[in-house]
């Protein structure tokens, strides 16, 4: 089977996922995606935070610590990425500023 053949049979497994009727309803949904933002919005901050002691780091320990940080900012960066993402899902706009 060749890639855009797969692409075509992906497309449309997609679209019958999302005609699906959504587990929860209208009401449920918007409590989520509410509760969701919240999180996005503190996730992305830690990012920010921490991305900003990173470029401002120093010191004996500056390697280690720097080290560290990017790891944090990364994993920040894919939670919020994901968080985003299950918003969209139940059909949220994903908003990341603080409130």
């Amino acid at each position: 089977m060749g890639v855009a053949m797969r692409t075509v049979e992906l497309e449309d497994e997609l679209a019958a996922l999302l005609e699906q009727e959504k587990p929860l309803d209208q009401a449920a949904r918007e409590q989520v995606i509410e509760l969701l933002n919240q999180q996005l919005a503190d996730t992305f901050d830690l990012f920010s935070q921490t991305k900003q002691a990173h470029w401002n780091v120093a010191g004996p320990l500056f390697k280690p610590v720097h080290e560290q940080l990017d790891l944090i900012v990364d994993i920040a960066r894919l939670a919020s990425d994901e968080v985003a993402e299950r918003i969209a899902t139940l059909g949220g706009e994903p908003d990341g500023r603080a409130a």
